[in-house]
C-alpha cells in the first residue's frame, strides 16, 4: 500500500513540470531565509549578505486540483483487489468552475545586502505557469450524456488556459523609516519581463441546450483566446481559421526562441510592515502587479482566436429532402449543410499583440512572539483568477534552535482543502544556508487524498547573521530587541 502511495505522489510530482501559481505559505515567517522576503518586499532578512547558488537558490514547483481528489476519481476495492473509476461521485466534488494549476520557478542567480536602514536584493530566473479552468457541467456532459440538460442549458462558462513562459529580471529595495513615532518598513521590488511563451484565454462564454418541445440544440459561444506561440505551432492553428498566415519567419531554433527579448514586460511588488510593540508584528503586500506584451518576433507568432454565436438553433436533419436524389445531389445538399453550420460556427483569426495579466496577488500577515525563540503567525494570501479573488488562509509556528537551525510548522486552508499540513527548515552550516519548505507535508503520507502537491528548497551562501543572538527577538524590520529589554 505504502508503494502504491509513493507512486501516486511521485507521479504528481512529475505532472508539476508543466507548471502554475506559487503559493509559498510556509517560507513567509522564516526570515533566516532570503527568498522569504519575496512575499512581501518589506520584509528585510536576518542575513547581512547573501549569495545565491547558481541555479539552486530557490527552486519551486507545485500542483493543484481545486475540483476532485484521486480517491473521489478511483477507489481500491479490497475484497476484488481492483481498481474502480468512480466517475459519480468525483462529478460530485466539482464546483461550477474549477481549476487544474501548476507552475516551475528556478532562480538562476540572487543576491542581497543590508545598506544602513536598508536592503537591496536582486534575482534573475526563470518561471513557468499553467492554468486550466474546467466548468463542472463540461464534466457532466462529456460522461454523463445529453439527456439531463433536455429543457435546460448547460453552462460551459469559465473554460479556459492561461499558461505563460518567462524570464524575470527583478530588483528589490526596503527601508526602515519612521512616521509618527512608529515603526515601519516598506519596500518595493521592479521586474522586467521577457515573455517566451504564452496561451491566455481572454473572454470564455458557452451555453449548450436541448428544446423539451422539440429537443432542437440551442448554442451560444463568446470567446476569444490569443497565443504567442512558435511559427509552426501558429501557422498549423491558423489552417482550421478564417484565412492562412505564414510569417515568413521559419526560424524555429532552440536559441532563438530562449533569447527571445521581443515580449517586454514589466512587475511590480509593494509592501509594508508594522512593528507595533516587541511582541507583535504586520505586514501587507501585493504581489504581481503587471502584465507582459505579446508581439510577435524572435522566432515566435501572435494569433488571436475568437468565435461569436448568438443563439444559433439546430433542430436537427430532414431526412425527407435526401429522398429520390441521385448519390450526387445528396452529396451536394450534405455539402452545403456542412459548410453552413461551419460558417456559423468558424474561428476567426488574427496576428495582433496583446497584453496578458501576471496574476496580482495579496499577502497579510500578523506574527506574535510567544518568546525570544518562538514566533506563531496568520497569514491571509488572496489572488486574482478570472477576475475573481481567490483566497487561502494559514496558521503557523516558527521556532529557533540556536543560530544554526530554524524549523516551521503550518496549516492551511486553500482550494476547498482542509488537510494542508506544511512543514520547513533552514539549516545554517557557517557560510552555507540549505533550506527545504512544503506546505502539504500531507501529501508524503496520504497522496491520493490531497488537493495539492508542492515543494521549495535552495541553498544560498549567508553572512551575517550570526550577529543576531539566540537570545534575541528578530523584527522585520531588521533590528532586534536590546539585551536588558524583556517580555
Amino acid at each position: 500500500m505504502y508503494k502504491e502511495k509513493f507512486a501516486v505522489f511521485f507521479l504528481a510530482l512529475m505532472f508539476t513540470v508543466n507548471a502554475y501559481s506559487q503559493q509559498d505559505l510556509t517560507i513567509n515567517t522564516m526570515p533566516i531565509i532570503p527568498q522569504s522576503s519575496y512575499t512581501n518586499p518589506a520584509f528585510q532578512p536576518i542575513p547581512t549578505t547573501y549569495i545565491g547558488f547558481p541555479a539552486l537558490s530557490s527552486v519551486y514547483f507545485g500542483f493543484c486540483n481545486t475540483g476532485f481528489k484521486y480517491k473521489d476519481l478511483f477507489h481500491y476495492n479490497t475484497a476484488e483487489d481492483s481498481l474502480n473509476l468512480t466517475m459519480g461521485n468525483m462529478i460530485s466534488k466539482l464546483a461550477k468552475v474549477n481549476y487544474l494549476s501548476a507552475n516551475l520557478d528556478e532562480e538562476l542567480f540572487a543576491f542581497g545586502f543590508r545598506a544602513g536602514k536598508g536592503y537591496f536584493d536582486f534575482s534573475y530566473g526563470v518561471k513557468a505557469n499553467f492554468q486550466f479552468a474546467y466548468p463542472r457541467d463540461l464534466i457532466k456532459l462529456a460522461w454523463q450524456g445529453n439527456g439531463q440538460f433536455v429543457g435546460n442549458q448547460a453552462d460551459f462558462s469559465g473554460i479556459g488556459i492561461n499558461a505563460s513562459l518567462y524570464k524575470e529580471l527583478a530588483l528589490g529595495y526596503s527601508r526602515q523609516v519612521k512616521i509618527d513615532n512608529e515603526n515601519f518598513t516598506v519596500g518595493g521590488r521592479i521586474k522586467i519581463l521577457s515573455g517566451l511563451a504564452n496561451i491566455y484565454t481572454q473572454s470564455s462564454d458557452a451555453t449548450w441546450g436541448i428544446s423539451q418541445s422539440d429537443f432542437g440544440y440551442n448554442t451560444s459561444t463568446n470567446f476569444k483566446v490569443n497565443m504567442d506561440l512558435p511559427n509552426s505551432a501558429i501557422e498549423g492553428l491558423d489552417s482550421m481559421g478564417s484565412k492562412t498566415y505564414n510569417s515568413g519567419n521559419n526560424n524555429n531554433s532552440v536559441s532563438q526562441f530562449l533569447f527571445n527579448s521581443s515580449n517586454f514586460g514589466l512587475g511590480v511588488d509593494l509592501g509594508a510592515a508594522y512593528k507595533l510593540n516587541n511582541q507583535w508584528n504586520f505586514g501587507a503586500s501585493v504581489l504581481d502587479l503587471g502584465f507582459i506584451n505579446w508581439k510577435e518576433g524572435g522566432g515566435s507568432n501572435v494569433g488571436n482566436y475568437s468565435s461569436n454565436v448568438n443563439n444559433f438553433n439546430f433542430d436537427g436533419v430532414d431526412f425527407a429532402q435526401f429522398i429520390g436524389l441521385s448519390d450526387s445531389l445528396q452529396k451536394v445538399k450534405q455539402k452545403n449543410m456542412e459548410d453552413s453550420i461551419k460558417n456559423i460556427f468558424k474561428i476567426k483569426s488574427s496576428h495582433n499583440s496583446y497584453k496578458s495579466p501576471l496574476g496580482t496577488k495579496f499577502y497579510l500577515t500578523a506574527e506574535y512572539s510567544l518568546t525570544r525563540h518562538d514566533v506563531a503567525a496568520v497569514l491571509f494570501r488572496g489572488e486574482m483568477m478570472d477576475g475573481k479573488l481567490h483566497p487561502s488562509e494559514t496558521v503557523s509556528y516558527n521556532k529557533w534552535f540556536g543560530n544554526s537551525f530554524s524549523a516551521s510548522v503550518s496549516y492551511s486552508i486553500e482550494n476547498r482543502s482542509y488537510n494542508n499540513v506544511g512543514l520547513g527548515m533552514a539549516l545554517n552550516l557557517g557560510p552555507w544556508q540549505l533550506y527545504i519548505l512544503t506546505d502539504n507535508f500531507y501529501c508524503l503520507l496520504n497522496p491520493e487524498g490531497t488537493k495539492t502537491v508542492n515543494l521549495h528548497f535552495g541553498m544560498n551562501f549567508i553572512f551575517g547573521y550570526k550577529e543576531v543572538k539566540p537570545n534575541a527577538i528578530y523584527y522585520r524590520d531588521g533590528s532586534d530587541l536590546p539585551k536588558a529589554e524583556k517580555f
